[in-house]
């Protein structure tokens, strides 16, 4: 029968048989012994026997025995045994090294993602960080995958952890270099070459920039995605009046999915380039791993009820548009009264008007006829609609009049100067006439035009 105690090691409590302790506590007394009375060497090297302890399955109501000890020692060494330079030294070492994936917070510039992959990988941090930055200018690609391993690949927060980055033996030597050299700063054990210091300050100023170009834009997207969510919530897009979108409950979610997206993936923007600016973590992983998955939901319920009502949303559009075409005789001259409307006047093989309005507007209030050669179009009548406010997404409502005549000499406009009254053909000039009688010009023949066949009123 083995009498038990209690131990603490790296703040760990272990339930330990006496012999096994005073073995330990041997051990111990030698470490410290060896590290000149350095506590920090101590408390780093129970910090690791209370890891290797846990690895092995010691704990909880499990005891510490004798042949636990002796695996700790054979794990950490005994304390001089790698004072010399000799090759069994190095060949303990070798056996006993696991090289481990950790992010080196120490030398990082935001998380240590790069630090860390140059440990494992043993290349030089600035080639590593290089290759992120070219990632990034091909789809944001370099971004997600830092995000990725950001929040997959631990910390090294202990000493021990720091040396299985490197590949190094966690033995007692070993732990009291490491801490030997724990004062000197990150900054000063980067790369030590001109070449590489250029590097890293030029690869440190585009690392700003860019964070701060992130910040902007993500700002941005989210002011102006909640300023047009909330106008689409409250008075959505509509065409004289007639609502086009949200109509119902899926649109509105629709809506609002899209707004989340938006919003996400401008935090994510913002988050990140905070982090660039700051080389530093300011965000927790398991906050950037929330707004992921928020995104996901978002953009499966969003893309899916889309598909859904998009069809509808078109079709209400679609029966906004109104065109009714009038067969006239040969023409020679276009006069052209009133106002509230756009003209296109083209060539054509067979005379012809079409009027295309859109929304509730009475497109028979525009007059056409036609006498002796003279086609006359009269919107006076034609009353636009008015009640399009701040956001109009599907332009002007006024008509649009497109004239076919094979055989124009010239068009007469007989409008008010300050009408909101447009005229093309291709930059050729027309005889114009104001309401009050002004100056006229002639108008050439324009190019020809392929006509477009008279159709019903839709």
């Amino acid at each position: 029968m083995n009498e038990i105690t209690q131990v603490n090691l790296g703040r760990q409590a272990f339930t330990i048989a006496i012999d096994a302790q005073k073995l330990l506590r041997d051990y111990l007394n030698a470490v410290k012994k060896h590290s000149g009375g350095s506590e920090e060497v101590v408390e780093e090297v129970e910090n690791r026997m209370a890891e290797l302890l846990i690895e092995r399955g010691v704990s909880g109501s499990k005891v510490v025995l004798v042949k636990d000890v002796e695996y700790l020692r054979t794990q950490l060494g005994e304390p001089g045994d790698f004072d010399d330079d000799s090759e069994d030294a190095a060949s303990v070492e070798d056996d006993s090294s696991v090289r481990k994936l950790f992010r080196d917070t120490d030398n990082a510039m935001i998380a240590g993602v790069a630090a860390g992959l140059a440990n494992y990988l043993s290349v030089d941090t600035v080639i590593v960080r290089l290759i992120f930055i070219a990632l990034t200018f091909f789809g944001g690609s370099g971004i997600l995958l830092y995000i990725i391993l950001w929040l997959l690949v631990p910390e090294a927060k202990t000493n021990s952890q720091r040396l299985q980055m490197r590949g190094l033996a966690v033995n007692v030597d070993n732990i009291k270099e490491a801490l030997a050299g724990a004062d000197v700063s990150g900054a000063t054990r980067r790369v030590s070459s001109v070449v590489g210091k250029v590097i890293t300050s030029i690869a440190g100023v585009t690392l700003r920039i860019t964070g701060l170009l992130f910040v902007i834009v993500g700002v941005t997207m989210v002011i102006g995605g909640a300023v047009l969510t909330i106008y689409g919530l409250v008075r959505g897009a509509g065409v004289a009046g007639i609502p086009i979108f949200p109509v119902g409950k899926e649109e509105v979610m629709v809506l609002v999915c899209g707004f989340i997206i938006l919003a996400l993936i401008s935090s994510l923007l913002a988050m990140t380039g905070i982090a660039l600016v700051r080389r530093k973590l300011s965000v927790p992983g398991w906050a950037i791993a929330a707004v992921i998955g928020v995104f996901i939901v978002a953009a499966s319920v969003g893309v899916g009820l889309g598909f859904d009502v998009a069809p509808s949303i078109k079709a209400r559009y679609d029966g906004l548009h109104h065109t009714r075409a009038y067969s006239v005789q040969p023409i020679s001259r276009v006069h052209i009264l009133g106002n509230n409307a756009s003209y296109v006047i083209a060539r054509g093989d067979t005379p012809q008007v079409r009027v295309n309005t859109l929304g509730g507007t009475d497109a028979q209030a525009i007059k056409v006829t036609e006498q002796n050669g003279v086609l006359t179009i009269d919107t006076a009548d034609f009353r636009a609609p008015t009640n399009c406010s701040f956001v109009c997404p599907y332009g002007a409502m006024a008509a649009e009049i497109v004239v076919y005549a094979p055989n124009l000499d010239a068009i007469t406009v007989d409008a008010p100067r300050d009408t909101a009254l447009g005229l093309s053909n291709n930059g050729v000039g027309y005889e114009i006439t104001d309401a009050a009688g002004g100056a006229t010009s002639v108008a050439t023949p324009v190019p020809p035009t392929p006509p477009i066949p008279a159709s019903e009123p839709r």
